[in-house]
């Protein structure tokens, strides 16, 4: 995160192009069904949140004091902004088309959530009272406003209506903040809404979602954006209805998936069982994780946690440049040559795609909200839930402590936590077993309970003011084939995908004004070979992680027997996520 802080394109996206920088929450100034600047009327406000989220968050977990000042800044004047009625969002006081009066395309719903999800954001991180009263208001209005209302009717179903899910994303939070329940009753009416209601993404609809015969259709983002609901619903009044809707969403997340688990996605899922060959939509991405997370938290589901990390490792770094200049809208795991014309130039590496800004305005989200699921803290103690560099500052039992968790993970093994604590506690600290991991090495100190549970790995001590606890993985090599396709295999470790890195060149194809970021060709090296490996012999004797071995980029190689068709050959492979061009699929001999 603070390297594209320093280097990436979303901290500086404002220079690259204006589609952000409107101030929309400001102004409001949109009418619905129209265009601004040749976009339709919402698309600006989505990205507007989308940016100030990213900053916010960075800002914050970064502790960058210029960003700081920028969103203190920002968040000043939209407080200033707000009219007598407390409403937050993009939509004019008057005329047609204008806030709650819409008959068409719009984006009243989304655009209100992208906003207030950074605007929680910041409260949470600065405590000050006046934004989360802003945001109750805010909400009050909506609430009001659609309470014998149903806001997803439009002439002509669209996306921008469709969003509209993901509202119920901030009544998530400020139901989890405030303890309100009238925020899950009219989710719950919202639900009910748009499921009775022709839209154009009706994958979640309840007909549809308790289905167990349906497969995703729609607009992949849309899905990924409302995919916690059921969990919610189901924490809050457990129901067989609610119990059977969580089921069947994580049975057909995992018919879609691809090897890095993302859920594949040219836009549409349609029907399509995913592969290592199928592609995703970055917005997917981030949208996923930013539901995965809200589900871990509700169950501490061990399994999700690893879709996270598949995820965030494999597929979203996978479809952007490591110094952050440049993403893939459009992105797969397999990736030998890429059509820079296919869709609207999707699959091209750049800092603003000409089809919409939408996938470059989410990069700036995806690591600050993997970082949000980390941990959760429970009655009994803290649970890590992700694993990464970062800390955890809470209180327990009337003690301020502050966890420190120092790795280099998913790239090593080892894991280290250290407690800041104003006095000695106790309370336990709940260690996810990750990637089905039976044992995890414990270096134990004084005092240290430690009970090995089948998901987790429980320490219990009085906990005092510098106590360190070292846990270390021993993840094994798996040759795996994928969803059981004879003579073809994936090659995973821990976390990580692994594969073959296909050498390229790239050269600039337009720059953004002159920002210094542009959109880039990518041109293969030489031919394209097929390399099978070697699995006829003892798999431990042929797949070895290597680290250090001198290949830049790559902190840990898996070193393993190939054949060209002509001869053996070495083969190192290095983590998907860290590759332009990649085979993640092999033949087997």
């Amino acid at each position: 995160m603070l390297q594209h802080v320093k280097s990436g394109f979303f901290y500086q996206f404002d220079s690259i192009d204006d589609t952000a920088s409107h101030r929309l929450f400001h102004t409001k100034n949109r009418l619905s069904s129209k265009l601004y600047h040749g976009k339709k009327c919402w698309w600006s406000g989505e990205h507007e949140g989308y940016f100030i989220d990213g900053l916010v968050r960075a800002a914050f977990l970064l502790d960058e004091d210029r960003l700081q000042q920028r969103m203190h800044t920002y968040m000043s004047t939209l407080i200033g902004s707000i009219d007598d009625s407390g409403y937050v969002g993009i939509y004019a006081n008057k005329g047609l088309g204008a806030r709650y009066e819409h008959t068409g395309e719009n984006g009243e719903l989304w655009t209100q959530a992208r906003i207030i999800s950074a605007m929680l954001a910041y409260y949470e991180f600065t405590e000050k009272e006046d934004i989360l009263n802003a945001c109750i208001v805010a909400v009050d209005l909506t609430m009001a406003a659609y309470a014998d209302k149903n806001p997803f009717i439009s002439h002509k179903p669209e996306g921008g209506v469709s969003h509209g899910i993901g509202y119920l994303e901030i009544l998530y939070w400020l139901n989890r903040i405030t303890k309100k329940r009238k925020y899950v009753v009219f989710a719950r009416k919202l639900m009910t809404d748009f499921s009775n209601t022709q839209v154009r993404d009706d994958d979640l609809q309840w007909s549809n979602i308790l289905d167990s015969s349906r497969s995703f259709k729609k607009h992949g983002a849309h899905i990924a954006e409302g995919m916690f609901i059921f969990h919610w619903f189901d924490s809050v009044a457990p129901s067989p209805k609610f119990n059977r809707a969580k089921k069947n969403l994580l049975q057909r997340l995992s018919i879609h998936s691809t090897a890095s688990l993302a859920m594949r996605c040219d836009e549409n899922v349609r029907s399509l069982a995913g592969s290592p060959y199928d592609q995703y939509e970055y917005c997917s991405l981030i949208e996923t994780v930013i539901s995965l997370n809200k589900m871990t938290d509700l169950t501490c589901d061990v399994l999700i946690a690893d879709r996270i990390e598949s995820v965030v490792f494999n597929a979203a770094f996978g479809a952007r440049f490591s110094d952050g200049s440049a993403l893939a809208y459009l992105s797969s795991d397999e990736r030998s040559a890429i059509d820079h014309d296919h869709l609207g130039g999707r699959e091209t590496f750049d800092a603003c795609h000409e089809v919409a800004a939408c996938c470059a305005l989410n990069d700036g989200r995806l690591l600050p909200h993997y970082v949000d699921g980390q941990y959760k803290k429970i009655h009994d103690g803290i649970v890590v839930l992700l694993f990464g560099p970062s800390s955890f500052t809470s209180m327990f039992e009337d003690t301020s402590i502050c966890l420190e968790q120092t790795t280099s993970y998913p790239f090593g093994d080892e894991v280290e936590f250290r407690w800041s604590i104003s006095d000695p506690v106790q309370f336990k600290l709940y260690i996810r077993k990750p990637h089905g991991l039976r044992t995890i090495k414990v270096h134990s100190i004084e005092g240290l309970s430690i009970d090995d549970e089948i998901d987790f790995v429980v320490l219990d001590k009085e906990w005092k003011h510098g106590d360190k606890v070292k846990v270390i993985f021993d993840f094994p090599i798996l040759v795996e084939p994928f969803k059981n396709q004879a003579n073809t295999v994936v090659i995973r470790r821990g976390p990580l995908l692994f594969s073959r890195e296909i050498p390229y060149e790239k050269s600039v194809i337009r720059s953004h004004g002159s920002s210094g970021f542009h959109q880039y060709h990518i041109k293969r090296i030489g031919k394209m070979t097929d390399i099978k490996l070697n699995t006829q012999v003892v798999p431990e004797l042929i797949f070895e992680p290597i680290s250090n071995v001198g290949l830049i980029n790559f902190p840990i190689v898996v070193r393993t027997n190939g054949y060209d068709g002509r001869k053996p050959v070495q083969l190192d492979l290095v983590p998907m996520g860290q590759t332009i061009l990649r085979q993640v699929v092999f033949n087997t001999v």
